[in-house]
């Protein structure tokens, strides 16, 4: 399973226009996974279609998946952020005194429960892009329920 990498972002200024392109950079030159490998998930928003955005993924050759901007059903990826939402309310709910007192402590606890999450329910949501695209091109780009 691929490392759990994210970043929380103050404002949509610093999360789109001044952090993005450097952490996408530092990640692919980081990254022990082949960047043939990697996928970049981009809906048609502004920003994703800026010259220095389009520079970075083609310079490293990487393959995107180009999702409408209000087809949020299309991102597999939702699933498991749900999942892993899911997996930290439990855990926090069974025992009250494990809930994390300190950013770190919350950081680890996420990277416990994701890499928990297994690997065959990440390979489904994948396998499943077909049968996601068919629905949502039939509700032509709408809401559908999965």
């Amino acid at each position: 399973m691929v490392p759990l990498h994210f970043k929380i972002y103050n404002s949509y200024n610093d999360r789109y226009e001044n952090n993005r392109d450097t952490y996408l950079i530092t990640f692919l030159l980081s990254s022990n996974t082949p960047i043939s490998n990697i996928w970049v998930i981009e809906d048609n928003a502004k920003y994703h279609l800026t010259g220095l955005n389009q520079a970075i993924t083609s310079t490293f050759k990487v393959q995107k998946l180009l999702l409408l901007a209000n087809s949020p059903d299309l991102n597999p990826m939702e699933n498991v952020w749900h999942i892993l939402k899911a997996q930290l309310c439990k855990r926090f709910t069974k025992n009250k005194w494990e809930r994390p007192s300190s950013e770190d402590e919350l950081w680890k606890v996420m990277e416990e429960e994701w890499d928990a999450i297994d690997q065959e329910v990440l390979d489904k949501l994948a396998e499943g892009m077909p049968r996601r695209v068919e629905a949502i091109i039939a509700v032509n780009g709408n809401h559908v329920k999965l």
